[in-house]
Formats: C-alpha cells, sequence, structure tokens
C-alpha cells in the first residue's frame, strides 16, 4: 500500500507571508544569534538553579514551582539585526538544567517597549541537553502540528555569548498571546503551565496560570477536579462541556507513539492547557518540552525498552482509558493517527535534511541520529502490538501525592581516571537513622550523553546490593573546584541483585569537589562529595 502524505516542513505553520516571524522559524534556516552581557551577569546567570529540596522538598503541592531565575540585560543580534538592551534569564526545570550552556529566554520588550526581530518579541532556546542529537523537538513539534494539535513552531540556532560559541540550540516559539493568536480566534482564555501538575487534589495545585493572573479564580480546573471524581456512569457526561475530546485523544494519541514519556499521560508533566472561550470553554491540550522522543520509557517508574504507547499514570488519560466506552476511541485515534500522520520514509528525509544542515555547526551526529532512524522504523509494530486486541491492559494504581523528604545522610571519596573504573573509593551512608555496612566500592568517569558522569558505588555486605550515586556535569565544568548539587536531579540509586529491583532516591544539599579532573581519556579524576539523601514519602 503507498506510505500517507508526508509530514509538512518541520516547523511549518499556518501563517500568510506577510507574517515576518516566518523568516525566523524558517526550517532550512539556522539562525546567528550573538549575545552580550556582562560577564558578572552571565556567570550569575548561567549558575542560577532551582533548589531540588526547595522546589521537590514538603511544600511540592502547596502551588507551582517557585522559579530562580532572574533577568539580566545584554544586547542581541540575530542574523544582524540588533537591539542594544533586552532582556536574557535562564530556562529550565532540572533535566535541561545546565551551567555551561544554558537554556534562555529573551524577552526584547521588557526595557523597551515595542522592540521586536522579524515581528517577534520574545525567543526561547533550548539547550538540547536531553536531546544531544538536536532533532527531537522539532520533529516532535511538527507531528503535533500535523495532527491538528496547537503547537509550536520550531528551527535551530547557532548561539554565542560574549565571544564564546555555545554551539546549536533548539529555537522553539513561546507559548504567548501570538502564538495562541495563530490556533485560536479568542485568546483571552486562561492558559496554564502544567509541571507535575494533574486534575488530582493537591496536584492541581501546581498548576501555573500564565494568562489572567489577576484573577485569582481557578474554578476551570477545580470543575475538572470535580468532575474526575465521579463514577463511570456519569463521567462522560460531565467532561463534555469542560474538555475538548476529540482534541484530547489526538493529543494523547501522538504523545503515546512518538514515545513522549515526559508528557502528560505518562510523567504529568511538559505540557500547557487553554481554556478556549471560542469552544464553550473546553480545555485544550498543548505540548512542550518535548525533548524526551523516539527514546525508552519513563526511568523514574522503571519502564525500560521502547516506550509504551499506553501508560496512562495522568488521571484524565486513566478515567478515558479505563472506560469501556472511550478506550476504544483511544486506540482508534492512535490507528488513524498511524495511517496518516506517521510516514517512517518523511521522518527519515526530515531526518537527513536537518543533519545536512546541522553538519556545519555541530560535526558528525549520525550514532545519535541512526538510534533515532531505528527506532522510527520499528515503531509501527510495535505499536500495533500495544493496541491490538483492545489494548494492553493497565493495572498500575494513580501515583499517590508524595514530595520529597531527608530519610539520610552521605559523603564520600573517589579517585580514577577518565575512562576507566577503580575502587579506589569509599562512601559513608545513614539511612532512616541506621548506618549501612559496605565491603567493596566501584568508580569511574566516562562521557554519557555528552555529559560527564562519575559513578560512586558501595557494596552492601553480603553483597545484597548497592548504592550508586551518579554524578553528571558538562565536560567544561569537569575542572578542579566545588560544584553544587542542589540544582541538579542528581540520582542516588539503591539496587538490589536478587531479585532485579532499585530505588532512585536524590542527593541534595551537598556538594562534589573535584581536587583533579579532565574529560582526557587517563585524566585523573580524584575528590570528595557529600550530601543528604532524599525520598518521595506520599503526603498525609
Amino acid at each position: 500500500s503507498s506510505l500517507p502524505p508526508p509530514i509538512e516542513p518541520v516547523c511549518s505553520a499556518a501563517t500568510g507571508p506577510a507574517d515576518p516571524t516566518e523568516l525566523i522559524f524558517d526550517p532550512d534556516r539556522v539562525l546567528q544569534v550573538s549575545i552580550t552581557m556582562a560577564p558578572a551577569d552571565w556567570d550569575a546567570l548561567r549558575f542560577q538553579a532551582r533548589d531540588v529540596y526547595d522546589t521537590l522538598g514538603p511544600t511540592c503541592m502547596d502551588g507551582p514551582p517557585p522559579s530562580p531565575y532572574t533577568e539580566f540585560p545584554a544586547a542581541i543580534s540575530v542574523d544582524g539585526e540588533s537591539l542594544s538592551l533586552v532582556s536574557v534569564r535562564k530556562k529550565g526545570f532540572y533535566g535541561s538544567s545546565d551551567q555551561f550552556k544554558p537554556s534562555l529566554k529573551l524577552d526584547l520588550g521588557e526595557y523597551v517597549a515595542g522592540q521586536t526581530i522579524s515581528g517577534l518579541d520574545r525567543f526561547t532556546f533550548n539547550n538540547a541537553r536531553q536531546d544531544p542529537a538536536l532533532v527531537k523537538q522539532c520533529l516532535g513539534y511538527a507531528l503535533f502540528a500535523a495532527a491538528g494539535v496547537p503547537a509550536s513552531r520550531c528551527n535551530f540556532a547557532n548561539v554565542t555569548v560574549n565571544g564564546q560559541n555555545l554551539g546549536v540550540y533548539v529555537n522553539v516559539e513561546d507559548i504567548k498571546e501570538p502564538m495562541l493568536a495563530r490556533h485560536f480566534p479568542n485568546t483571552t482564555g486562561n492558559l496554564y503551565e502544567g509541571a507535575l501538575s494533574d486534575f488530582r487534589p493537591q496536584y492541581v495545585n501546581t498548576f501555573e496560570k500564565k494568562t489572567n493572573e489577576d484573577d485569582p479564580s481557578r474554578a476551570d480546573l477545580d470543575a475538572l477536579v470535580a468532575a474526575l471524581e465521579l463514577p463511570d456512569d456519569q463521567l462522560l457526561a460531565a467532561l463534555e462541556p469542560l474538555v475538548d475530546l476529540d482534541d484530547f485523544y489526538t493529543f494523547w494519541a501522538v504523545e503515546g507513539f512518538v514515545g513522549h514519556w515526559d508528557g502528560y499521560q505518562s510523567n504529568r508533566n511538559n505540557f500547557w492547557i487553554y481554556f478556549d472561550p471560542a469552544n464553550g470553554g473546553r480545555l485544550r491540550f498543548l505540548p512542550w518540552g518535548i525533548d524526551a522522543l523516539f527514546e525508552n520509557g519513563n526511568p523514574f517508574v522503571g519502564q525500560t525498552g521502547q516506550a509504551p504507547v499506553v501508560s496512562p499514570r495522568a488521571l484524565l488519560a486513566r478515567r478515558l482509558y479505563l472506560h469501556p466506552a472511550t478506550r476504544p476511541l483511544f486506540l482508534a485515534r492512535v490507528q488513524l493517527m498511524l495511517d496518516t500522520i506517521w510516514n517512517e520514509a518523511a521522518l527519515q528525509a526530515e531526518i537527513n535534511r536537518m543533519q545536512a544542515l546541522l553538519l556545519p555547526y555541530s560535526g558528525n551526529i549520525n550514532t545519535l541520529l541512526n538510534e533515532i532512524r531505528s527506532w522510527i522504523t520499528n515503531r509501527r509494530a510495535f505499536v500495533l502490538g500495544q493496541i491490538g486486541g483492545g489494548g494492553v491492559a493497565w493495572t498500575t494504581p494513580l501515583d499517590a501525592p508524595a514530595c520529597l523528604a531527608l530519610v539520610g545522610a552521605t559523603s564520600g571519596t573517589f579517585s580514577t581516571t577518565y575512562g576507566a573504573s577503580s575502587s579506589s573509593a569509599t562512601m559513608s551512608l545513614a539511612l532512616f537513622g541506621s548506618p549501612v555496612n559496605f565491603i567493596g566500592y566501584d568508580t569511574n568517569a566516562s562521557t554519557d550523553a555528552n555529559l560527564s558522569v562519575l559513578r560512586v558505588t558501595a557494596f552492601k555486605t553480603g553483597f545484597a546490593g548497592a548504592h550508586t550515586a551518579l554524578i553528571s556535569v558538562h565536560p567544561a565544568l569537569m575542572t578542579p573546584g566545588t560544584i553544587p548539587l542542589g540544582g541538579a536531579l542528581v540520582p542516588f540509586v539503591e539496587s538490589s541483585f536478587v531479585p532485579s529491583s532499585q530505588l532512585i532516591r536524590l542527593l541534595v544539599n551537598g556538594s562534589v569537589t573535584f581536587t583533579s579532573a579532565g574529560t582526557t581519556p587517563g585524566a585523573p579524576v580524584i575528590g570528595t562529595f557529600s550530601g543528604d539523601v532524599g525520598q518521595f514519602v506520599p503526603l498525609p
């Protein structure tokens, strides 16, 4: 049978030729961006970080996580079009946070009203830390857009700050009024960002209102929470005036077949919602932060292998998947998306196009791209296996609301060479007030997904298991000095050898100090680490 029509060129949008912003998101263009700011401001910006315990600690369900990022003045040039005074700030939650190549947001009108470049007054440059192949975000937004989901435009930018070339960023259209106006006839509705958010008591507090902020009412969210608490025989009638269900099936289906494990259905993360006044105030979903596509499943819940199509760990998806009247509608929508927009040949051609475009800036990323190519090749058969026969069973219970609690403390030493392993390490650990006894150690430092990763493992007495600290830093920061651990998710993994299982805790409120470090094979990597150990504990 013939292939469905190819997807539109990545980042294409239904904008007329008079729209000057088309130039900014031209899919065949790598923007040349130069940012100039006071060196002290740049250092302050790039080292700003969300404190893990402040964000995920005991008050994590009280409201949206506070932002630690502040605005700094800068000058900017985009393909030769310059402005002398704009604002720039760091962007990112944890997965994309970086001290050497931070994601950036620029507001051209923060200090001088009305300033634009090619009609655009804001820029978002994502550092692609979780997408070293660079292409996942633009591929993903194009697929959402091809399905009819309101999605940002996307292309690439080569960014220089104070003369230092930071490399390729992904230029993503901000979800602001101009973007909403391209997709909705009425932009006066309530817009919220979801980050570890859901339509459940406690979880709902974490939605951040992005429009109409002066109106404290969250009645639209509260109504959806109430509807989702109703039994099956009342559920659909209650949801119909609140959610554009047909639109949600499409959004959910695309999330599923592109393997977006860090999105709404699987991780309750990286999504926006808009209550559309032109559609009776019904909710519609918008994708955001889609760098975890075309890969394995949710590592935080132990999913291995290809990301599942069906992973309804979020309440709206769960209720609809478990409802006998609506599960078939979702499965049919996945099949429709496979038949209409999932075109393997077109996707492979688009990857080739972007690779050729990026080659002068990124070097040879073919090995990384081949992993995505292979994933795409194998995905159709995997998806059909998930949706056939009435869909896979789903018996996983809802996660209880939980926040990070301190359960212990650890410290240790390490001495190895880059690219090799060594037993020259130590670790002391107390959990829940009791010391853990160890009989042996292993440590190594190596490159993983363009980051330098230090592993320090301590084996428990009787080889009953092990505890491993996994500390990732940008290779440029792999030098002598101290790096705080509070601004990144630092896994502290407890593994059990028989049976095979693991518990991922977090190392917080600590630091790693390198007395010797480098990324050349054989370079000494020597130092110490310490910190508190946090574990997610269900709330009362």
